[in-house]
């Protein structure tokens, strides 16, 4: 059995914040839905999955020692491809428009105040996705944005969302060993893989704040490989 799915997907809103985690995200200037308008946090674009399963047709009834030991096996896996999410480039100085807050927080987490992140954006200068150098240093292109000079009284230009993070494949693999010990006992045998390969997938961005010193750089993988083998009993 083989099945392949694939996804594309295309989220935009004018509230791009994860209100399960940060709250809303208000415009930088009170009412100005346009200027805010941007893809979702979930906005990942292209999404592919291919899993099988195969039962190695020999020795089906495993009868005798050669068939215990020959039948009964089953391998399975599971491919997967994912381009990466939307991310916000933010300010760490400045003033927050529509709230007269000082937004100056090296970590990212915010403007003083409970004011968001969202509502205190750098002026976008150029593509921050274009020419990226896509490395652990620099994963995308930090010159194209520009803190707000002291004598900026308009709203700043980037939109949420602008830059695009990392995506991520990995493969799963697995091979069972089915095991007939009576009509009414049988167990299973797993040795499962995750990231059978072992494949390194970043994590961007350590920030995006615009003065901190992490600001575009990757300093965390997702999992690793993973092995486990189990077994279970059914009677």
């Amino acid at each position: 059995m083989v099945n392949v799915s694939y996804t594309w997907s295309h989220g935009l809103t004018t509230d791009p914040a994860n209100r399960s985690t940060g709250g809303a995200a208000p415009p930088q200037v009170t009412g100005d839905l346009r200027g805010n308008y941007g893809p979702t946090i979930a906005d990942r674009r292209h999404v592919l999955t291919a899993n099988f399963v195969y039962d190695l047709p020999f020795y089906r009834t495993q009868r005798g020692l050669v068939g215990h030991l020959a039948g009964g096996w089953e391998l399975s896996g599971v491919q997967t491809f994912q381009t990466g999410l939307p991310l916000t480039a933010v300010l760490g100085n400045g003033t927050c428009f529509g709230t007269g807050v000082a937004c100056n927080d090296p970590t990212g987490s915010g403007c003083l105040l409970g004011a968001s992140p969202l509502g205190c954006r750098p002026n976008q200068v150029s593509d921050p996705n274009a020419n990226a150098p896509n490395t652990y240093a620099s994963w995308f292109n930090a010159s194209a944005f520009a803190a707000r000079p002291g004598t900026q009284t308009t709203e700043t230009s980037e939109r949420p969302g602008a830059i695009r993070g990392p995506g991520f494949w990995r493969t799963d693999l697995s091979l069972f060993k089915n095991m007939k010990f009576t009509e009414r006992l049988s167990g299973q045998l797993r040795f499962e893989t995750f990231n059978t390969f072992n494949h390194t997938n970043p994590v961007c961005c350590a920030s995006t704040n615009l003065i901190s010193s992490f600001f575009d750089k990757v300093t965390s993988t997702r999992d690793p490989r993973i092995l486990q083998l189990a077994m279970k009993v059914n009677f």
